[in-house]
């Protein structure tokens, strides 16, 4: 069985401003020159940090040493090790944090900040009708949630959610989609609605790919790979770099 490692690192601003020319001295060519092209520093930051990461990880594992990094990308953009097609990584941010994800399968990370905003209406525009079913809480979806879904429990007595489950739903989907489309290299040249989830079984149907999430705070993480894999989460400093 395949394992694939995901580090989560949450971005101490305050450090990362402290030390900024130092460590962007410390980053790979490439990295180094759009870290300098952001006109706002949070951005710069986290940045900063998902290049660290991935050079860190790169030269561990590769032995390249960040001066010789050079990452290459397919026409939408998903990038890999020059020489090293085979060596899959994802990264992802959202708010504070940075996720780096790795291993011998083709993966996708993605993660998501929960937040109340209109995600029936995206929903709708952008999800499949049992999607939107299960976001907006239609009962002949949402009844056959397993433990651990999101409002399971409250469905089965025909609750209609509030706007935080539809949120939680909205968003644990959305990594879903997104993670879905960052291991296959397509981005949004493919439609949202285009593919469906099954929210119960954590695949994507008709493919051989599932989902492997985590709750964390008021984020998502989903890594999508494979079916016969396993995930190892780890939660990291930014302040060891």
């Amino acid at each position: 069985m395949t394992k694939i490692h995901v580090s989560v690192v949450q971005v101490n601003q305050e450090y990362i401003e402290q030390h900024f020319d130092e460590l962007v001295e410390r980053l790979y060519p490439e990295r180094k020159s759009r870290v300098l092209a952001f006109r706002r520093k949070e951005p710069a930051y986290v940045s900063v940090v998902a290049g660290l990461l991935l050079q860190e990880l790169v030269e561990k594992q590769l032995g390249i040493h960040p001066d010789e990094l050079v990452l290459e990308k397919n026409e939408n953009g998903k990038p890999w090790i020059k020489d090293h097609p085979e060596f899959y990584f994802n990264i992802s941010h959202a708010g504070d944090y940075v996720v780096l994800a790795y291993g011998d399968v083709p993966l996708g990370v993605d993660i998501e900040q929960i937040r109340k905003k209109d995600n029936l209406r995206v929903a709708r525009r952008c999800f499949t009708e049992r999607e939107y079913a299960y976001v907006s809480g239609q009962k002949e979806v949402a009844s056959q949630e397993p433990a651990g879904a999101p409002g399971g429990v409250a469905e089965k007595s025909g609750f209609e959610p509030d706007d935080g489950l539809c949120a939680e739903r909205f968003f644990y989907l959305w990594t879903m989609k997104e993670s879905y489309l960052k291991l296959t290299g397509d981005g949004i040249s493919v439609p949202l609605n285009s593919f469906e989830i099954d929210p119960v079984q954590k695949t994507v149907i008709g493919t051989p790919y599932r989902y492997f999430m985590l709750r964390m705070d008021d984020y998502w993480i989903s890594v999508c790979a494979e079916d016969d894999c396993t995930v190892e989460y780890r939660l990291d400093s930014c302040i060891r770099f």
